[in-house]
């Protein structure tokens, strides 16, 4: 009501009192992204021809208002927001790397790569790897599941080679792991 009033005394002058839309529509262009990247099934359009048709605005008026607001630009945020998807995605599915390239829109599983391994100096298969031995830890620590369950759980083809890269990673095989949190238990 105060502005109202305000903005009533402001036009009695001759005066227009101006708002700042630049945070509506800084927030408007996040949730628009958001809504790009989480889109099932995912949206098949070029991402600025996304934004200008939800937002009805020139791409490059947004994109020079987001990335002066912001310190990024529109096109890398979109990107880190991929990425954060992606990486979520890889945690909590079982889905190839197609499959969640295609689910974020890309048109290939090797662009998504690329771009996973210049957000995070680590590449897709890596991480995925580093998920599955945090989860083989969590395993051997938590449950009595056989060395052959884990590994299956985990979609290793096979026990020994689960235990081949457990070794690679941690400096010992899976049941060496086991025994020894067993006996820091025990201590």
């Amino acid at each position: 009501e105060q502005m109202m009033g305000l903005n009533k005394g402001l036009n009695e002058l001759g005066f227009e009192l101006v708002f700042d839309k630049r945070p509506q529509l800084i927030e408007a262009i996040k949730l628009a992204t958001i809504d790009y990247v989480y889109a099932n099934p995912p949206i098949r359009q070029n991402f600025s021809d996304y934004i200008i048709d939800h937002l009805h605005y020139d791409y490059h008026y947004i994109s020079d208002i987001f990335s002066s607001t912001e310190g990024i630009p529109l096109g890398k945020y979109a990107i880190k927001v991929r990425m954060r998807r992606a990486r979520q995605l890889l945690r909590t599915t079982n889905d190839s790397i197609a499959d969640i390239a295609y689910a974020l829109g890309y048109t290939s599983q090797t662009y998504m790569s690329t771009q996973f391994k210049k957000e995070l100096s680590l590449g897709v298969n890596k991480y995925i790897s580093g998920l599955r031995m945090e989860r083989a830890k969590l395993l051997l620590a938590e449950t009595n599941l056989s060395i052959t369950e884990i590994a299956s759980q985990l979609f290793y083809y096979d026990a020994k080679y689960f235990s081949k890269c457990f070794f690679e990673k941690m400096g010992m095989n899976p049941k060496d792991y086991r025994n020894s949190l067993h006996e820091n238990r025990s201590e």
